[in-house]
């Protein structure tokens, strides 16, 4: 499953047919890939993984061991995204502020 704040968009892999994960690198970022009997998936390029190469080996070990029932991994891309929405919303409310503030100077002048 892969959320965005926008969609959740969830795709069945069964896991019968999941074969490895390797990691792509695309500069700094890395990027997690499940490779399947049908083809490959890509996750979006990771942030939210601690360690992308730590995941990929979590998942080559559940492949190739029996014993483990199920493997749950969970990458969370928020993070950045609320300071972010913080310093917008600063940015707006100062702006606001300001203008709402030349007008009310405006409109005392003319009264």
């Amino acid at each position: 499953m892969v959320s965005s704040l926008v969609k959740e968009t969830v795709t069945p892999l069964p896991l019968e047919r999941l074969e490895k994960a390797d990691v792509q690198y695309q500069g700094r970022l890395s990027q997690l890939v499940l490779h399947t009997a049908d083809g490959r998936f890509a996750f979006p390029v990771n942030r939210g993984f601690s360690s992308t190469r730590d995941a990929a080996d979590q998942i080559n070990t559940f492949v190739q061991t029996a014993a483990l029932p199920s493997l749950q991994l969970k990458q969370d891309n928020r993070g950045f995204v609320y300071p972010l929405a913080l310093c917008l919303l600063g940015m707006g409310s100062g702006s606001l502020w300001l203008s709402c503030r030349g007008w009310l100077k405006h409109c005392t002048r003319q009264s």
